[in-house]
């Protein structure tokens, strides 16, 4: 059984086979920081243990909205993360909060796009990755999803291909 993080970094790879991953946690194939179900909270409070490397791609922000953050508190939150990363001589890429399935509603892909618009219009001296146009675009729609929120092995992909070419 692959692990969602395993093929997302088998398809970094795949694309990008000079990507050497780094990070305090192993999904028995990768190393990497990322912790399932962190809030940016969360990864602001272990900062100091996440590995240097040359290029840290942040993905958080939807766990927050999610237990009631603002975007304004999200977009706070995200700039202390790039801003200590940097600090620590890395490149930091800050993705957008994807969209989720339509089985989430109108309403909650509404905040999401709010928030996504705060992260692009307030963070304009960040290397923004807009991985919801990437999957707004794709045309796969619910394919994207395992439920509603998180990427099938395709949607990994999606992101992946729209990704690696970046960074």
């Amino acid at each position: 059984v692959i692990k969602k993080g395993q093929a997302w970094r088998g398809d970094m790879l795949t694309i990008r086979p000079e990507f050497v991953y780094v990070g305090n946690f192993s999904d028995d194939l990768y190393l990497h920081d990322g912790v399932g179900g962190d809030k940016a909270t969360d990864v602001i409070a272990r900062l100091d243990s996440i590995t240097g490397c040359d290029v840290a791609l942040v993905h958080v922000g939807g766990n927050d909205l999610a237990n009631g953050a603002t975007g304004l508190q999200i977009v706070n939150r995200l700039t202390i993360i790039a801003d200590n990363l940097i600090a620590k001589g890395m490149i930091v890429w800050i993705d957008t909060i994807l969209p989720c399935n339509d089985g989430c509603g109108t309403t909650w892909n509404l905040a999401i796009a709010n928030v996504n618009y705060q992260i692009k219009t307030k963070m304009t001296a960040y290397n923004i990755n807009d991985v919801w146009s990437a999957f707004m675009d794709s045309g796969y729609g619910a394919a994207l999803y395992v439920d509603h929120f998180h990427p099938s092995a395709l949607g990994y992909s999606v992101l992946a291909n729209y990704t690696a070419p970046k960074l």
